[in-house]
């Protein structure tokens, strides 16, 4: 999925767990639907 740029849920909590952040799936699910983010 990276090669094409492309981040779901379980990558995006991935990364910000690597920053530090304290974040779970479900939580950033419903950031990224609040946002308007899609994964293509």
């Amino acid at each position: 999925m990276e090669s094409r740029q492309n981040s779901g849920s379980h990558q995006m909590m991935k990364h910000l767990r690597k920053e530090g952040y304290e974040i779970g799936r479900y939580r950033m699910q419903s950031l990224m639907n609040n946002l308007g983010l899609t994964v293509k």
